[in-house]
């Protein structure tokens, strides 16, 4: 029997034979020429591989995995995140020996913690479309000047959301419009923007700042917990390509977003995000926040909205799930041609600075052109008590309906009917017309209710033999329930 004694001995031995491979890799690798790569390039990773050839284990090279500090430490060491970037996206795109499986390119040794201010050109991606990457950016702040135009396939993730070394932001330093765009033709995939924060920096001149655009990506492409911090353009835009419908299609999710404008003075054109696509998997867990110290920001979340930038008309197809609004005068708003969308768990609130703030429409369908097939379950108004002003939690024009509840568990808008005159509707709010049901009658007669409301009698006995009650006005003018004879 083995005893404790041998087994650890024997893990000592490993871990130590473990310590000497890598030891004796990292002085030897120079004077291997067997493996997949002939050719040694700064930043590769060491590999222990089987060759029969050399007769077992050796030690080679691997372009797989790129460290982009290594990259740049001969000959530039004090350069700054983004050079360390290109320089190892150049390798990955000039050498021969590069096969196009993919890499790692692992940033997040350069400069980690600090502030650095990208020197590449613009095009810091190079323009590639050949190949999918995968990019570890340091944790720090990333000043830039230009828009990151990411090729398909890449992946972008940073150390986190946070403040100053906590984790990692790009920001802005003049306005020039998108901070990152995903994508840079139609048939996009599999990208990805991931633990960051985009910072605009509060910048409004020149083209302003927007945060990310996705008009080119569709499946496997998504947004993943970031900060949307200080933008005063648009914080995220997911939009059909304008030479193909298709363009953002069956992306997503975009979930853990948090867009917060902070204490800038917000113009009314800002925009927590704007939905144009068709049949995207979903925008979840998102906060939308303004102070709006300056100017009433219209809307924050806009679904097939023609008055704003990337037109729509139409959109089906749409889960909206898990959203906080605060500040802006409409939450969520369902422009013309939208159709079969689902809003879940939506809450909102004025966050003003005074009790003066803006109404709070947290659901607004402010158009009936064809618009229908619409759930709301759990719309929440925190904003309807105590700011001095009319605030809806759902505003339905074609419904010709505007609740003040504070919260409205199922509100359902369906298709107009075939005469013209008005729309399929059901809710389980008490302040408009709806459908409810109880055994026995109305409990008095004259009892105040929504004129239009239908009531239906499950009583079993004959003592209450209508089955099916209306309210209506009586002679009076006041709402009751009737009973349109025994049925």
């Amino acid at each position: 029997m083995t005893s404790t004694k041998g087994i650890l001995r024997g893990s000592l031995r490993v871990r130590a034979l473990v310590v000497l491979v890598i030891c004796g890799a990292v002085s030897s690798l120079s004077a291997q020429s067997g493996g997949p790569y002939t050719q040694i390039l700064a930043g590769d990773k060491t590999v222990y591989i089987y060759s029969s050839s050399q007769g077992g284990y050796v030690y080679t090279n691997s372009h797989a995995y790129i460290d982009a500090y290594a990259a740049i430490s001969n000959t530039n060491p004090t350069a700054d995140v983004c050079t360390a970037i290109q320089a190892a996206l150049t390798n990955l795109a000039t050498y021969t020996n590069y096969t196009g499986e993919g890499a790692v390119i692992d940033a997040r040794g350069v400069g980690p913690g600090t502030t650095q201010t990208c020197s590449a050109t613009a095009n810091l991606w190079n323009g590639s479309t050949n190949y999918p990457v995968v990019v570890l950016l340091p944790a720090g702040t990333i000043k830039t000047s230009y828009t990151w135009q990411l090729p398909s396939g890449t992946k972008l993730i940073g150390e986190g959301i946070g403040g100053s070394g906590q984790g990692t932001t790009i920001q802005a330093t003049t306005g020039f419009g998108w901070m990152i765009q995903m994508g840079l033709a139609s048939g996009c995939t599999g990208l990805t923007v991931e633990n960051l924060t985009l910072d605009g920096n509060e910048i409004t001149t020149g083209s302003g700042v927007s945060g990310i655009l996705n008009q080119y990506c569709g499946d496997l492409s998504y947004v993943d917990h970031v900060w949307l911090y200080r933008i005063l353009g648009t914080g995220l835009t997911v939009a059909p390509s304008p030479s193909t419908a298709a363009g953002a299609e069956h992306s997503g999710p975009y979930s853990d977003i948090m867009f917060n404008t902070a204490d800038a003075a917000t113009p009314s054109t800002t925009l927590c995000m704007q939905i144009t696509a068709n049949y995207t998997h979903g925008i979840r867990h998102v906060s939308c926040t303004t102070q709006h110290l300056s100017g009433v920001p219209a809307t924050a979340i806009a679904v097939c909205v023609t008055t704003i930038p990337f037109p729509c008309t139409s959109l089906t197809n749409l889960l909206l799930e898990d959203i906080r609004i605060e500040g802006f005068e409409d939450g969520i708003v369902l422009g013309s041609g939208t159709s079969s969308v689902v809003l879940r768990n939506i809450d909102g609130d004025t966050n003003g600075v005074s009790n003066t703030a803006p109404t709070v429409n947290v659901v607004d369908i402010p158009t009936c052109t064809n618009i229908f097939d619409i759930a709301m379950i759990g719309i929440g108004n925190q904003g309807t008590v105590g700011t001095g002003v009319s605030n809806y939690t759902i505003n339905d024009t074609c419904g010709a309906t505007s609740l003040t509840d504070a919260s409205v568990a199922l509100y359902v808008a369906g298709r107009p009917s075939t005469s013209g005159l008005g729309y399929s509707r059901f809710t389980t709010s008490p302040n408009t017309a709806s459908w409810s049901t109880g055994s026995g009658v109305p409990s008095g007669s004259a009892r105040t209710c929504q004129r239009g409301s239908l009531y239906s009698n499950v009583a079993s006995n004959s003592a209450a033999p209508s089955a099916f009650w209306v309210c209506t006005l009586n002679s009076s003018g006041n709402t009751q329930w009737l009973a349109p004879g025994a049925q």
